[in-house]
């Protein structure tokens, strides 16, 4: 199994997941549209592709994600479970409609025949969860014993219905457009009819679930995997499965089960699995390989004219397998720069052809090692993530040799027509490849690394995770609880977390090895605790009661530390220190002995754990040992059970040892899919990072340099908050010819609302409005001018009218809101008034959706052009109660206002009191304050108000506030202002008044209880005359004032926004706190890029392991293959192609017509040779065989001269070396060489695996060793006439250390990822961060209290996350 990605998946689909991408196309049935070859005709009933502009089929413009191998690239399950398609929820509330879709958006597509605007309908349908997280999981595609999963929906009577199989929806009409009559939709994916039949495809111990399908009377057809989390279903009493959360009126009765599906993905194939491992071949020699159909050979004869060959034209079966011209010159490079293949020269009449044609002899070794990395693009905000798998890095031979031997050595053997003496060689043609085997081979490290191209900020935007990482890449198994920052985890200090939610399954850790800390009693304690048991479970003793001069039970006061309720019960050490301190017997082994007694011979067990390492010994009365051993160790602790020993009678000895490792020293490794259980019960599994030798992982989101502004807010988590508490109702006023509001459709009744307030806005006030501009409410805003009388103005104007824009005329003409204002166009030239309409709800049901809307008085003045807002709202009320003192005086006050409030005036402009004008809801707060009788009645002593308070609001916590402050640049001096009164030097002076006081008793009254408020009130007019007379009087004499607001936060990019958190506000309460965007200015850049780079090393292990690291290190120095030319024509059956941006050649698989293989071009080809002038022929056969060949000359050549009858490609003089063969022993060579470490050959754990060659589907064909390779030994004629092939994987100058510690580097493998500025990612994170509150990517970033609500199905109901 070569490398491949393991796991991938992204935050939001790309364009090519779409339906426009996947759906099945049909041509039209005329004759005019030309149909490909492996699919004749025409018709309807025949499919096609779409191509893209400069590639034919198998171009795949946005890239694809992949470890490319060349060859024939079939994607492969490597769990043996197929993808899931996550299958939404959404309900429409008024319609009583619930909908399931498998895209997380609703499309028109999904609306069927709908009557209405299908923007309209999809708006009245909300998700649920709130979160829009799926309900259940389906395969993606169909397998064995599956059916297809249908969805239909009717527009009348507003009905989706799910169907199994060949199934459809039955009650109405059938199936069609039209009232009664359901629509097929589209298929959502593929399900089980049997329990059987699905828990085949499960994954991970989990089980697959019942799709209970329930039917309200509307009708609405409704489905779920858990009843017992539903509401107003029948339960077990009515002969459902479960009794719901919330039984209401048990509107839902229970059908039965539709199917059979998935409540999660899969937990051990993520959301993409990707193993596009190409296969190579055919290629090798003859008679492994037979080429002599692969292309249209022609036989020519060479011939002489006048002393010259004449041998152009031919095309030989013999020159392609020598690899000669028609002269028999010898040529280089593969087949396709060589002219083979071209329709001009000879044509290849079978597509087997084509891998040799692209690759050459050494394409197999080629096809070994990656290539590079393949990735599709991703989107500007899209999050994504990639964990690859290097366990086996192979997927071809390390190294191939191919080769021609011959009788040359005897020549001349014959002699020409004209009777000279003649060399004609018989050839024979030999191949082998030798691959490493996978159970010897053993990655040790794997290393991923990202580079900036042409971009900023990738490196700060990503996580890498390898071997050597601090970071972890791991998912949750369970959701019932998390790690959080300041934990351990496998002794390691969690610096931070970043959960990318349930629906990508996975996250990361950044991690510390705090050597400080780590040995501390509290972080690292040590226990070792034990169990005697007989078959009846009935304890024999333990070792708290056999703990003698040791301590126990020994309880760790740090919840995180993961011991079991076993090890808290009898857990012992010889001593317990404080917990900030070390332990000082850390790092030895400490003995416990206790001893024994049983009495009944018979089978017992004992169960022991330790922290860390364990160890146990038992010993019988008569000095036998029954065992003595460590105990099994994982995860930095001891656990073993010694089950039905058979004890006698007697006393034994047993002892016991534990040692807590030194935790300062040795950083604790993580293994592959090791599991920790958090302080709250969380499970988590580890996918990567420090001590996983074979997986890497990166993850991150690209995003283009962006202005975004946020601010903090409170939120009440009891309030109802759309998307978190509450889905918001959206309603629409209809507006007869006359201006009335005559009904309020309901758009979408929400849910969670329980004493909604309605309104309808007044009339007019929407005309050029702006929700930040006030002023615009009016239908013309009022003319502003220096000359007040044009500002003010005089109302001379026509009531009806409002031509002249001054304050008089406004108000003459509105009347404050009630006035006349002339409609336009009407015919009689009618007055119409202005009067607010005044609606109720009629109808809520017990989900606290709003079902219908009654209007009470359609009120005057609408306009249907511009139809007004109804508000819905219900906000949290503060509660105030007044103190006793006054409140007569305050009640008394309270009345007069209440009177004015409902004062009826004599006007004809004011028809209404001004306490008309105001919604209820308004009134409701105001007539509080006055007495009016409320819940809580005012009372002779206090008075009792309540005031809307929002459900957000600005933080206000001291810490995220901010201040504005707002300078004047006029100097002070510049301007003289004398406003000084001097009032105080007008007063009498107090020394007279104390004389006058004494002269006259009420002139003493008067300056004891008048005089100091005179003195007091002229001083304050003075010093208000003194502050006046400076410029900046009016803000303290300061030229700057300081105005309080929220502070505002910027970034560049969402990802670095917080997450919405829960804490104690203000008042003591609960609060939420999150974030809220202020200002977003999207990035102009187009495109950006950056390089991922993959790399690991290994070595091979097994009985031979070592000597052939070691020999193979010993190779020589290989050459780097020159990188490949652009192959030439290939005719029709290969064609220009891309995968984004790496070009390339298709042709359609000889085994698979519909399959295309892809062949990179220009790519450099990261493989390594011996075929080349610096090295002999003999040299390069050596490079296989070792020593094992030799020879004592020189190459000799045989001179001849062409004749008529010469087949093209014949070569004139015979190069040849005369080969001397050792001879093997049992099979053996008897010098180092490949052959060596073949299986079987010295040792049957062999590294190596010999094959001839490689047939078109890639499976390795049975080879020969240099022993048994016939043609080699016993012949006294025997002579190399070339090597054709001698290449190899990897340079041996990779091979670093010595002994048992070298290791083999592999890569780095390189791909470019190419990141589009797609302005929908931007918005999504934009709409993401609006509902989430905050970060828009993760679920739970650092905060250790985040806020999760809206996340799962009926929360309110069920009392979770409020």
């Amino acid at each position: 199994m070569a490398a491949y990605i393991q796991e991938t998946g992204r935050s939001f689909p790309n364009p090519t997941k779409g339906t426009d991408f996947t759906s099945e196309f049909k041509r039209p049935a005329s004759g005019d549209y030309d149909s490909h070859g492996d699919y004749p005709g025409v018709g309807t009933g025949m499919a096609y592709t779409i191509t893209f502009e400069g590639g034919g089929p198998g171009t795949m413009p946005m890239g694809k994600d992949v470890v490319h191998y060349i060859g024939d690239d079939d994607p492969t399950n490597v769990s043996g479970k197929t993808e899931r398609q996550p299958i939404y929820r959404w309900y429409r509330g008024s319609k009583d409609d619930h909908m399931y879709t498998n895209l997380p958006r609703l499309i028109k597509s999904h609306l069927g025949c709908e009557n209405e605007s299908w923007k309209k309908a999809a708006g009245g349908y909300n998700p649920e969860p709130r979160s829009g997280a799926p309900v259940f999981y389906v395969m993606t595609k169909q397998v064995e014993n599956s059916v297809p999963l249908k969805a239909y929906y009717s527009y009348w009577p507003d009905d989706s219905q799910l169907c199994v199989g060949t199934n459809v929806p039955t009650g109405l009409n059938g199936v069609g457009c039209g009232r009664n009559k359901y629509k097929y939709i589209t298929t959502l994916g593929y399900v089980f009819t049997s329990q059987a039949d699905a828990d085949e495809y499960c994954t991970g111990g989990e089980t697959a679930k019942p799709l209970y399908e329930y039917l309200h009377p509307d009708p609405d057809h409704f489905y779920t995997i858990t009843p017992e989390t539903e509401v107003n279903l029948e339960g077990i009493a009515e002969g459902g499965p479960a009794d719901p959360a919330q039984s209401y009126n048990k509107e839902y009765a229970y059908l039965g089960i539709l199917c059979y599906a998935f409540a999660e993905p899969p937990r051990d194939a993520p959301t993409d699995l990707i193993r596009d491992i190409g296969k190579i071949g055919p290629t090798g020699m003859p008679p492994c390989i037979d080429k002599s159909g692969w292309y249209d050979y022609s036989f020519g004869r060479q011939a002489t004219w006048n002393g010259i060959v004449n041998g152009m034209g031919a095309w030989t079966e013999f020159m392609y397998l020598q690899m000669r011209d028609a002269q028999g010159n010898n040529v280089e490079g593969p087949p396709a720069i060589n002219g083979w293949g071209n329709p001009d020269n000879v044509e290849a009449l079978s597509n087997d052809a084509f891998f040799e044609w692209s690759y050459g002899l050494s394409g197999a070794v080629k096809g070994a090692i990656p290539r590079y990395l393949g990735f599709e693009d991703m989107y500007d905000s899209q999050f994504v993530f990639y964990l690859y798998d290097t366990s086996y890095p192979w997927n071809g031979p390390i190294f191939s040799t191919q080769y021609i031997l011959s009788n040359a050595q005897c020549c001349p053997n014959t002699t020409d027509p004209e009777g000279c003496p003649q060399c004609a060689p018989v050839w024979t043609y030999h191949s082998h490849f030798y691959e490493i085997q996978e159970d010897v081979w053993n990655t040790t490290h794997t290393d991923i690394s990202i580079h900036d191209e042409s971009s900023v900020g990738v490196k700060e935007s990503f996580w890498t995770i390898g071997t050597g990482s601090t970071t972890i890449f791991f998912r949750y198994l369970t959701r019932t609880g998390d790690f959080n920052r300041g934990e351990t985890i496998n002794g390691w200090d969690i610096n931070s977390v970043y959960y990318f939610g349930d629906e990508l399954k996975c996250g990361v850790m950044e991690l510390t090895w705090n050597d400080a800390n780590d040995n501390k009693w509290y972080v690292n304690p040590a226990c070792v605790a034990w169990r005697l048991t007989d078959t009846s479970a009935v304890e024999v003793t333990n070792s708290l009661a056999e703990k003698g001069a040791w301590v126990g039970p020994v309880v760790p006061n740090n919840p995180a530390v993961p011991w079991s309720n076993f090890m808290k019960t009898y857990g012992i050490y010889p001593s317990i220190p404080a917990d900030d301190v070390v332990d000082p017997l850390i790092g030895v082994w400490q003995v416990h002995t206790a001893t024994f007694t049983i009495t009944t011979a018979g089978d017992y067990s004992l169960a022991i754990e330790s922290d860390n390492y364990g160890y146990m010994k038992i010993t019988d009365s008569g000095g036998t040992v029954l065992v003595d051993r460590e105990i099994v160790y994982a995860s930095g602790m001891g656990s073993e059970v010694f089950q039905w020993m058979t004890l006698g009678p007697g006393t034994y000895t047993l002892e016991t040892r534990v040692m807590n490792i030194n935790r300062a020293t040795t950083q604790e490794p993580f293994t592959y899919q090791e599991q920790f259980t958090s302080s709250d019960g969380g499970t988590a599994e580890i996918l990567a990072g420090y001590g996983i030798p074979n997986k890497a992982a990166f993850c991150g989101t690209y995003e283009f340099p962006k202005k975004i502004s946020y601010w903090k807010v409170q939120l009440n988590p009891k309030a109802l908050i759309p998307s978190r508490t509450l889905d918001e109702a959206e309603l629409e006023a209809v507006v007869s010819d006359s201006g009335e509001v005559i009904a309020v459709n309901i758009i979408n009744g929400g849910r969670g609302y329980v004493n909604p307030t309605i309104s309808v806005m007044n009339p007019r006030e929407l005309e050029n409005f702006s929700p930040t501009d006030t002023a615009d409410f009016m239908e013309d805003s009022i003319n502003s001018d220096y000359d007040y009388d044009k500002a003010i103005g005089n109302p001379s104007v026509n009531p009806g009218e409002f031509k002249q824009r001054n304050m008089k005329s406004a108000m003459k003409a509105y009347g404050s809101q009630s006035g006349i204002i002339k409609l336009p166009e009407t015919k009689d030239k009618d007055k119409i008034k202005i009067r607010r309409a005044q609606v109720e709800i009629s109808e809520i049901d017990t989900l606290g959706v709003i079902k219908s809307i009654r209007v009470i008085d359609g009120g005057a003045g609408y306009n249907q052009a511009e139809a007004p807002y109804v508000h819905l709202v219900e906000p949290e009320h503060i509660e105030y109660q007044s103190d006793d003192a006054g409140a007569n005086e305050l009640n008394d006050t309270h009345k007069q206002m209440g009177e004015a409030w409902n004062h009826q005036f004599d006007s004809p402009y004011l028809d209404q009191p001004i306490g008309a004008n105001f919604d209820s809801e308004t009134m409701g707060y105001v007539q509080s304050s006055f007495g009016v009788a409320q819940e809580k009645q005012n009372t002779p002593t206090s008075v009792y108000v309540e005031v809307p308070d929002s459900y957000v609001r600005a933080a206000n916590d001291g810490v995220d506030d901010d201040k504005t402050t707002l300078c004047m640049n006029l100097p002070a001096a510049c301007k003289e202002i004398n406003a000084r009164g001097y009032i105080s030097q007008a007063m009498p002076d107090e020394e007279v008044f104390s004389v006058m006081s004494s002269l006259d008793p009420s002139i003493a009254n008067l300056e004891k209880d008048v005089m100091p408020y005179a003195y007091k009130s002229t001083s304050s007019v003075d010093d208000y005359g003194e502050n006046m007379s400076h410029l900046y009087g009016p803000f303290g004499k300061k030229r700057c004032i300081e105005v309080s607001q929220p502070r505002l936060y910027n970034i560049a990019r969402w990802f670095d926004m917080p997450c919405a958190y829960l804490d104690v506000g203000d008042d003591g309460e609960q609060k939420a706190f999150g974030w809220l965007p202020y200002k977003y200015c999207a990035s102009t850049e187009k495109e950006a890029s950056f390089r991922v780079s993959l790399s690991c090393e290994g070595y091979v292990g097994g009985s031979q392991g070592p000597a052939f690291m070691d020999w193979f290190a010993s190779r020589p120095v290989p050459y780097l293959q020159e990188k490949r030319e652009a192959p030439g024509n290939a005719g029709k059956r290969m064609w220009n192609c891309r995968r984004g941006s790496i070009p390339g050649r298709c042709y359609r698989d000889p085994n698979n017509s519909s399959d295309i293989i892809f062949v990179p071009v220009g790519q450099d080809e990261n493989t390594w040779d011996y075929n080349r002038a610096e090295f002999t022929e003999l040299e390069q056969l050596q490079m296989w065989a070792g020593d094992n060949i030799t020879s004592s000359a020189a190459v000799q050549t045989w001179l001849g001269h062409p004749t008529a009858n010469d087949p093209a490609g014949t070569p004139h003089s015979v190069d040849y070396t005369a080969l001397t063969v050792a001879a093997c022993t049992n099979g053996q060579p008897p010098n180092d060489c490949w052959d060596r470490y073949v299986r079987g050959v010295v040792a049957n754990d062999g590294p190596l695996t010999v094959y001839c060659g490689y047939d078109n589907q890639g499976n390795g064909l049975a080879g020969q060793t240099y022993c048994n390779t016939p043609e080699l030994h016993n012949n006294p004629c025997l002579a190399l006439d070339k090597v054709l092939d001698s290449s190899i994987a990897v340079t041996p100058k990779r091979v670093r250390g010595s002994g048992a510690d070298m290791r083999m580097l592999m890569g780095p493998y390189n791909g470019t990822m190419s990141v589009r500025n797609y302005l929908t990612g931007g918005v999504i994170a934009l709409d993401k961060a609006i509902k989430n509150y905050g970060n828009p990517y993760f679920d739970e970033c650092s905060e250790e209290n985040s806020w999760y609500s809206g996340t799962e199905i009926n929360e309110k109901e069920r009392g979770i996350n409020q």
